[in-house]
């Protein structure tokens, strides 16, 4: 199993950075933060949060073992440039360009093993009594399923969704701007820019 986990638009150029980069390239992880611990450079704060975080994300998303991980590709590559200008003799400017690195770090096992994922799905048994019958229907909610906007959805908000997605949202920001719209006559008249 692999694991991967970047940064983007670090504010340090992409030279200096792979200089770190390439010291712990193929190291175990125990190895590599310890080498990085030792190395006096700015790119080392950058290198080894993003080690740490891939370790984080190996242990308590997929339940994999430090002792078992090894720094399998780290890469460094150029980002956008900032450029700024800096004046120069006989009212001349010159560029400087503040590069920027996207750091990926990607985890994997020595010897690989047969790995559970820990987050299970769960269902939630709801129950409905109707009011006139007082009938009871038992129905299953998957709580894994998600809307568009990332809220749980059961199954009584499902057909309000799909109305909301049919209208769409711009349906919605139309009626908000015609509400908006109309004031009052006076509103209108002693406004300072009436539009009139």
């Amino acid at each position: 199993m692999e694991v991967k986990s970047s940064a983007k638009y670090v504010r340090m150029a992409p030279l200096k950075v792979r200089m770190v980069a390439n010291l712990v390239r193929g190291l175990d992880l125990v190895t590599a933060l310890d080498r990085l611990a030792v190395v006096n450079r700015k790119g080392v704060h950058f290198i080894a949060k993003l080690i740490q975080t891939a370790r984080a994300d190996a242990k308590n998303n997929f339940g994999l073992e430090e002792k078992n991980l090894v720094v399998k590709e780290i890469k460094v590559d150029g980002g956008p440039i900032l450029y700024r200008w800096m004046p120069k003799a006989h009212g001349r400017a010159t560029k400087i360009r503040k590069r920027t690195s996207n750091i990926t770090v990607m985890l994997a096992e020595k010897n690989p093993t047969a790995s559970k994922p820990l987050k299970q799905k769960s269902k939630i048994n709801t129950v409905k009594v109707d009011a006139i019958g007082g009938s009871e229907s038992v129905e299953a909610v998957d709580l894994s399923r998600k809307d568009k906007v990332g809220k749980d959805v059961g199954i009584e908000h499902k057909e309000v969704l799909d109305q909301n997605v049919r209208a769409g949202f711009r349906g919605a920001m139309k009626q908000e701007r015609t509400q908006k719209k109309t004031k009052g006559f006076f509103k209108k008249m002693f406004n300072r820019k009436s539009g009139m």
